[in-house]
């Protein structure tokens, strides 16, 4: 059966993660989030959580941010993730259901941050995070 779990494993498990990023270092996930979130402020939410690492980062929980939109044709939670390593640069856009699967992500933990709040978090902080203790 091909359920949205081994939809999105499919397609992450054929990028390949360099050795230097196998310790769950993944270029600084905040940062790149953030900005994101930046360039989409109409429509993107920043997002931090504990996930756990699949292939190479199997077993390993981290904190981990991405932003949360909704699909423009669907309604749906989309996730955009913004490492790097996926898609030539650009990151990669996921169902938001497969990605808390795949990163045993529970989304009742997950801390959003609006644009507002991220730049108040940013300000205040003085890093790009994360900004909660629990993440």
């Amino acid at each position: 059966m091909n359920n949205p779990f081994n939809q999105a494993w499919g397609l992450l498990k054929e990028y390949d993660i360099p050795e230097e990023n196998k310790n769950g270092d993944l270029d600084n996930c905040y940062e790149r989030a953030a900005n994101h979130v930046m360039y989409n402020l109409d429509t993107h939410t920043l997002a931090h959580a504990m996930v756990s690492g699949q292939g190479p980062l199997k077993g390993k929980r981290h904190g981990h941010a991405f932003t949360l939109y909704n699909h423009p044709e669907t309604g749906d939670e989309m996730v955009h993730d913004p490492n790097p390593k996926f898609n030539d640069g650009e990151g990669i856009d996921i169902d938001a259901r497969a990605y808390y699967a795949l990163g045993s992500i529970n989304p009742d933990e997950v801390k959003r941050y609006t644009g507002e709040e991220m730049g108040k978090n940013l300000v205040d902080n003085e890093h790009w995070g994360p900004w909660d203790d629990s993440v």
